[in-house]
């Protein structure tokens, strides 16, 4: 309020009380809209998981992939939207596209190894090579994968350690309980 009484300052003022209110309005949107995502995508996951005109081997098995994929969507949902948010933040602030798209490129270029990952276990969904619950072997180690996102894989050993390990890390990867559980 001081900042307005000097004309030099008022610029400055305006940028203390546009950056807040940009941020709260670009942060509530984001929310709401990730909620509704949310809530769209466990909907159109039930009515996969429980449709009645299939077998009963298949429709286990969906109902099993649920838990699964109703967690990685819910996380892929967060990121991109934190993603978009922040692109949208940056806009409103009146950031050049053309900087926003050179740190996209620099980004992509300095995270090789994250998108090798987010690919591979969009791959191994895909592919139903294992789910929360199976016991897999993953480049000789062997457990119960307890949890599964687009990046990485936790595998619980029947010693009771956490192996936490990158989806695009391993080679080869035997699901013990696939079609016998």
């Amino acid at each position: 309020i001081i900042l307005f009484r000097f004309p030099n300052s008022r610029t400055y003022s305006l940028w203390l009380i546009r950056i807040p209110v940009n941020f709260l309005v670009v942060v509530l949107i984001i929310s709401l809209v990730k909620e509704i995502i949310d809530f769209l995508s466990k909907l159109f996951l039930r009515q996969w998981a429980y449709e009645s005109d299939l077998s009963k081997r298949i429709q286990v098995r969906r109902q099993l992939r649920l838990a699964t994929l109703d967690q990685v969507l819910s996380e892929v949902n967060l990121y991109v939207m934190a993603i978009f948010g922040v692109f949208w933040f940056l806009i409103k602030m009146d950031v050049p596209g053309v900087m926003i798209l050179a740190g996209v490129g620099i980004l992509s270029f300095s995270f090789q190894c994250v998108l090798k990952d987010l690919f591979s276990g969009i791959v191994i969904l895909w592919e139903d090579q294992y789910i929360l619950g199976d016991v897999v072997e993953l480049d000789g180690l062997t457990g119960t994968v307890e949890h599964l996102s687009l990046r990485a894989t936790k595998v619980r050993k029947s010693s009771g350690q956490l192996m936490t390990i990158a989806n695009g890390s391993f080679r080869k990867a035997i699901n013990v309980t696939h079609e016998w559980s």
